[in-house]
């Protein structure tokens, strides 16, 4: 969880090597959608969001705006220090 923000945020980790891979969901799906993907990509670090409203992570205000999903992934990098990811 990365709390602290306007909502909590519940992360997904897959430890690895290379440069990590943030993955963001689609409305009305969550984080864990990305297993399937991780599941060929063995040994490659990633880290995925559950949305503010979705999955574990906390609720926020409604309606919320796309600039607060947009502040919620920055936070999420900042907050693991991620540097040269691709999302």
């Amino acid at each position: 969880m990365v709390t602290g923000g306007a909502v909590d945020l519940a992360v997904w980790e897959w430890p690895g090597e290379g440069p990590p891979l943030v993955l963001a969901h689609a409305t009305a799906f969550h984080g864990r959608l990305w297993d399937a993907v991780m599941r060929l990509l063995p040994g490659r670090r990633a880290l995925a969001i559950d949305a503010r409203s979705h999955g574990h992570s906390g609720k926020g205000p409604l309606p919320a705006h796309w600039s607060a999903f947009g502040a919620d992934l920055a936070r999420v990098i900042d907050h693991f220090a991620l540097r040269d990811a691709v999302a």
